[in-house]
């Protein structure tokens, strides 16, 4: 059962009222309705005195059915997070004016009420250089500055991100009551390498199980995935060498140019989308590659902007530089991030293994792109080759 406008209006106007934001009914109107792949965001307007305002009463499409007690505390976790980030720090989100976590509403669904970002306008159209009718509106000069100027001010920013520190590995947990949220809490594991050999152990069983036992080609996964987890980025990226126990970061869980709000001079002004936002190991946390420069190790299932493969190299680079320039200890994973990435991904996912393993190896000493590689030969070989 689709949820009307009508409807909408009704709970925008309850909420906006007790936040003084509305005057009356009529002059809550929805002006437009966007559907992404899991949520509607249905725009508001409200007219009062000081002017007219624009509100994102954010809906998820499975909340009128199958919705769960883990998706009400996703939800949950969702607004918390965006609340302490609004309150506690700089980072730019949307503020929240109220949520429901229950069914028990007018609209009989979950959902988010925030403010709209109104001077902003998506990453998508500047990254792109073309307007809303997929026409280019930008020469490629000028083009270029302004994506240097984005990319130096998205670094700026996500490094805000670094400020916080977790104890462990998951879903950030803020304690019920504390509006100050001075007492950061999270669940899952609280060492990196724990966390890592675990959940690679699960892909291998899957490999194992698809390829069989005898095949060299899982115990060549098995040897490559082992050489990366004993690298420092995946052994124990500590904040500083010194330090006796880690701690993790956050990451945007959906960083693609349609979640950053950017003004027309190329400076973020807002991050949208947090939900399943979750604490990361350092080495894959705020200083990963954004994901539309990872495009061509990672298929993040959508269309890739109109780059070629040199310019993403190039515009690595300078992402690279600019948060080296800001400083800070998880600069050092920058760099290679797309490589920390790519293995962190498989590990929820094990499609793409031959793939991603090959691509692994060729960015090793003595082996070029070039080089035509069988991921079972290194299954074959003896434990010390």
């Amino acid at each position: 059962m689709a949820i009307s406008n009508s409807l909408v209006e009704d709970v925008g106007y309850g909420l906006l009222r007790t936040k003084g934001k509305g005057q009356n009914r009529a002059e809550v109107t929805v002006v437009s309705n966007q559907k992404g792949s899991f949520n509607r965001a249905a725009v508001l307007k409200a007219e009062n005195p000081a002017g007219t305002t624009k509100f994102i009463l954010k809906i998820p499409f499975h909340g009128l059915s199958g919705w769960s007690e883990e998706d009400a505390h996703m939800l949950r976790s969702e607004v918390e997070l965006m609340i302490f980030l609004d309150t506690q720090t700089s980072v730019p989100v949307p503020t929240v004016l109220g949520y429901d976590t229950s069914q028990r509403n007018a609209i009989g669904a979950p959902y988010i009420l925030m403010e709209y970002i109104g001077t902003g306008m998506p990453a998508t159209f500047f990254w792109t250089g073309l307007n809303d009718l997929n026409e280019s509106k930008e020469p490629l000069v000028d083009l270029h500055e302004k994506r240097v100027t984005f990319l130096k001010s998205l670094a700026g920013v996500l490094a805000q991100l670094g400020k916080i520190k977790f104890k462990g590995i998951g879903v950030p947990i803020f304690p019920a009551g504390d509006e100050t949220f001075t007492d950061i809490l999270s669940v899952g594991p609280s060492w990196c390498e724990e966390f890592f050999k675990e959940m690679a152990a699960m892909q291998l069983s899957d490999v194992y199980g698809k390829y069989g036992y005898k095949s060299t080609l899982p115990r060549g996964v098995e040897k490559i995935s082992n050489i990366i987890m004993d690298t420092p980025a995946f052994t124990s990226p500590k904040e500083h060498p010194e330090d006796e126990q880690e701690t993790f970061v956050l990451r945007h869980p959906d960083l693609v140019l349609q979640n950053i709000m950017v003004s027309p001079t190329g400076e973020v002004v807002g991050f949208i989308d947090w939900e399943g936002c979750t604490t990361v190991p350092r080495s894959v946390g705020y200083s990963t590659l954004p994901l539309f420069l990872q495009l061509d190790w990672i298929d993040y299932g959508f269309r890739c902007p109109p780059i070629q493969r040199w310019e993403i190299d190039g515009y690595r680079k300078i992402f690279v530089h600019a948060m080296r320039e800001i400083g800070g200890p998880d600069t050092q994973y920058t760099a290679q991030s797309h490589i920390y990435q790519s293995f962190h991904a498989w590990l929820y996912d094990s499609r793409d293994v031959e793939a991603l393993m090959r691509k692994v190896i060729h960015q090793l000493p003595g082996f070029s792109s070039g080089c035509d590689l069988d991921i079972s030969s290194c299954g074959s070989a003896k434990p010390d080759e």
